[in-house]
This record gives C-alpha cells, structure tokens and sequence, in this order.
C-alpha cells in the first residue's frame, strides 16, 4: 500500500510526497516521469511507526496542557512565562490524512517543536507522551510520523520511545531544489 500525501497538496500547493514504501526511490519510471516535469527534491524523511503506544502521560516531566488547534483538531502544549516553549500537534490518519477505514485507529504525529531556549529539560518528550497517551484514548493500535533524515535528535528521541524505522519517503517540489 502507498500513501501520498502532504497537507498542502489539498491547498494546491506543487508538492508530491511519495509517502510509505519507498515508492519513489524504488520506481524509475515514476522518477523519471516526475523530474521531467520539473519535480526536484525538497526533502528525506524517515517514516516510523510505534506498534505498542504507551498510554501514560509523563508525570515526572515538564507540565503540559492539551488542547485544540483553531481547526479543532488537538494539541499539547507546554508554557512558562515568556509563553508556548513546546507543541505536539497530532490527529487519527483518519480523516485528515486518508480515507482507509483503518486509519481510525492509526495515530499520527503532525507536529513536535520545542522553543531553542527550552531543548533539554525533556519537554519534547513530556509532549509526545501526552499526545500518544491521548492517541491511545481515542482507540489508536499505533502511531505513525515522520522526521527529517538529518534530524537526529529527534530520531534519537523517538527510537528511545518505541519507535521503529518503517521506511524512507522523498518529498518532491515542482521547480525548485532545496536551499
């Protein structure tokens, strides 16, 4: 099964992403096809998944709050008093990123960030634990994401967290190379 998506190709944004399965990487024909009209790589990203989420928010860590994005779809955040160190922004696959029924079930990360002058206290992780924990809630088996192939303090987060490396996905852009 392949996945395509990107939030922004819905918007009409000149973006394919070849989603799970290597799809790109694997097909020559489909490169070929893309880079003749003018697709150029945007960026890798390593696509894993977690097969057993835990559902146990982070007590011992930094305090955070959930909540609901302006789309209602929901969030965690952290505060402090200068304002938002930290979101984790994550949904059901299903509806907002496919249509198989099975996606009601699957989890999906969109979004981790945490504030350059608030990394290392363990916010990002006290951020993911509440967002899988409410995944978890809303009936999730697994939760699916996808992190910059460069981005290794991430990765080293979420592999310490019971991820799993799925695959490898590029993400092409019409008429331009990444900077």
């Amino acid at each position: 099964m392949i996945y395509a998506f990107d939030p922004l190709e819905s918007l009409g944004a000149p973006f394919y992403n070849a989603g799970y399965c290597g799809a790109i990487e694997s097909n020559a024909l489909l490169v070929r096809v893309l880079s003749r009209g003018g697709f150029r790589i945007r960026y890798r990203e390593l696509c894993l998944a977690c097969d057993e989420p835990t559902a146990s928010p982070d007590t011992n860590g930094p305090p955070v709050e959930r909540g609901r994005r302006a789309d209602g779809r929901p969030v965690v955040r952290a505060m402090d008093e200068a304002g938002v160190t930290g979101t984790c922004q994550y949904d059901l696959v299903r509806p907002h990123r496919g249509e198989h029924p099975a996606g009601a079930s699957v989890g999906y990360i969109e979004g981790l960030g945490v504030e350059e002058r608030a990394r290392g206290r363990g916010l990002g992780r006290a951020l993911l634990r509440a967002a899988i924990a409410h995944l978890v809630a809303m009936g999730c088996a697994s939760v699916w994401l996808t992190t910059g192939s460069e981005n290794y303090r991430a990765q080293n987060l979420y592999f310490s967290m019971g991820f799993r490396l799925v695959d490898s996905a590029l993400t092409l852009r019409l008429g331009e190379e990444r900077a």
